[in-house]
């Protein structure tokens, strides 16, 4: 029987033991036979780490210190990502992890490249209802060049986590104010399709909508409930520049997006809008706002000129939670 056993390093002067330092050490489990831990019978989780019993857990288990540091001494949360569900017809689909979950660090080795299916183009917003502003060739392929993303979508029980590759053949980030870099903007309705009042209030903003910008650098600020956020540490992000533009890597935990089971079949709405500035940024700076669903202007708050997604989530469509 092979056990998870958590290594000491034991630093040892001539005479006596001087110090003992535990070495961060993260063990991948196959079965629940390997984690019998201090003679503890644990299981053996779908994500690959041991866990333990644990009675203050809804699933009665919590994972073992031995797991990633994203889960380690966390409560199981379990989720059937085969679970039967009627697909909506939404415009994203977001795949069940069942494995470990990605690592937010910027790097997207982790994502298959087939699982980026949301386009956000110029042509593909300008034939879907969305928005580009600024100035923009009649070549397609060059305006693909100068400012594109293609988004992924995964989840599990405790985080939505969103992947996005930006082509942006110059990357700009000095300016102090966010918006006025080359950014990604994620925009969620976490109660999406599930009783949510928005619509009839205008679409304005709910505790279960989230507004995320996040420049180049790794740079973010957030607002939710219409309230400005400096920063909500629950949210991970990192970003990572590329050969073609950038790289960003999210995870949002569904603790802030509404009490709503975490299931297959759940919507969440969403929109994206990417934005390739110059220093200092003009008016000609390209912007492609991927959804404009909502009629212009909508009565979306202080937003009277031109309604954005900002403003109201009127805007958002659904991505549906699917198996995995």
């Amino acid at each position: 029987m092979r056990l998870a056993v958590r290594p000491y390093l034991l630093v040892m002067s001539m005479t006596a033991m001087s110090a003992c330092t535990k070495v961060a050490d993260v063990f991948v489990c196959s079965e629940d036979s390997q984690c019998r831990i201090e003679q503890q019978e644990g299981r053996c989780e779908p994500s690959g780490f041991c866990s333990l019993p644990a009675s203050d857990c809804p699933s009665q288990f919590r994972y073992d210190r031995s797991a990633v540091a994203a889960l380690a001494g966390q409560c199981v949360l379990e989720v059937d990502c085969n679970a039967p569900f009627m697909p909506s017809g939404a415009v994203a689909t977001g795949r069940c992890v069942e494995g470990a979950p990605p690592v937010i660090d910027g790097w997207l080795d982790e994502w298959p490249m087939e699982l980026f299916t949301t386009r956000v183009t110029h042509a593909e917003v300008i034939a879907n209802g969305g928005r580009a502003t600024g100035t923009w060739s009649t070549d397609e392929v060059a305006n693909d060049a100068s400012l594109s993303a293609a988004i992924a979508w995964r989840w599990d029980a405790r985080y939505l986590y969103v992947a996005a590759r930006i082509t942006d053949q110059e990357l700009v980030g000095t300016s102090s104010k966010v918006y006025e870099n080359d950014s990604f903007e994620l925009f969620l309705d976490g109660l999406y399709g599930n009783g949510n009042v928005a619509p009839e209030l205008g679409g304005a903003y709910a505790e279960d909508d989230l507004q995320l910008l996040i420049d180049w650098n790794g740079v973010r600020n957030m607002a939710r409930g219409r309230g400005s956020i400096g920063n909500i540490n629950e949210v991970l992000t990192d970003t990572k520049p590329s050969a073609a533009g950038w790289t960003v890597e999210i995870a949002v935990p569904f603790s802030i997006l509404g009490e709503v089971p975490v299931i297959p079949g759940r919507e969440i709405g969403i929109d994206i809008v990417v934005s390739d500035r110059a220093s200092p940024p003009t008016t000609d700076d390209p912007v492609l706002v991927w959804k404009q669903t909502a009629p212009d202007p909508s009565p979306c708050g202080d937003c009277t000129t031109v309604c954005k997604p900002a403003c109201s989530t009127l805007h958002f469509v659904p991505l549906q939670l699917g198996g995995s």
